[in-house]
């Protein structure tokens, strides 16, 4: 599968971190019994919305020629959600307060939770770590009636975050462009079959 027989274009990639991986594990707190919306986490919604000190920030954008309304469909179906090992699973709609567990082979289950979802426009994805909060919104904007600018913004932030930079920038910094590039790729083949 070449990138030359896909229409898609990079539009910008803005990183602000340093890089180091040294893998997932413990990386992400382990998904919590019973996921569901009345989960107790470890860190109050108060707490986590008072989390504002951003210690990384990294953000793409990429345009696929596919329509809005395809590409929000296309990227809010869980099944199109395509990252190996990784594997997703989603406890109920994909609504705002749904839960969500990423599952990689040999590690404990990662939870997340589906915040701010505003259909056709944009949603956004949040980890609690320990003492900080890993976001990952995504926002739909149309550039025509067939073309849409596709944006990912990744942000790591909270009184604990500075532990996490190092995995963030090499773990997800690394492969950012390379993934977006992937999704709008899928999409248009999606969008032709």
């Amino acid at each position: 599968m070449g990138l030359c027989c896909f229409q898609f274009e990079p539009i910008r990639l803005e990183l602000a971190c340093i890089p180091e991986w040294r893998g997932w594990q413990g990386f992400l707190k382990p998904a919590p019994p019973g996921y569901g919306r009345s989960v107790v986490q470890e860190h109050s919604r108060a707490e986590l919305r008072a989390m504002t000190n951003i210690a990384c920030q990294l953000e793409y954008s990429v345009e696929a020629e596919v329509s809005s309304a395809f590409a929000w469909k296309w990227r809010t179906d869980i099944k199109n959600w395509d990252d190996p090992p990784a594997q997703f699973q989603l406890h109920g709609p994909f609504e705002s307060g749904s839960w969500g567990t990423t599952l990689i082979p040999a590690q404990s289950p990662l939870a997340w939770q589906i915040r701010d979802v505003r259909p056709g426009v944009g949603f956004t994805i949040e980890a609690p770590l320990q003492g900080a909060m890993l976001r990952f919104e995504w926002v739909f904007g149309a550039v025509s009636a067939h073309r849409t600018r596709i944006t990912q913004r990744i942000t790591l932030m909270g009184d604990n975050a500075a532990a996490y930079v190092t995995q963030v920038q090499s773990g997800l910094g690394s492969n950012l462009a390379l993934g977006m590039n992937r999704i709008a790729e899928l999409m248009v083949q999606a969008e032709s079959e």
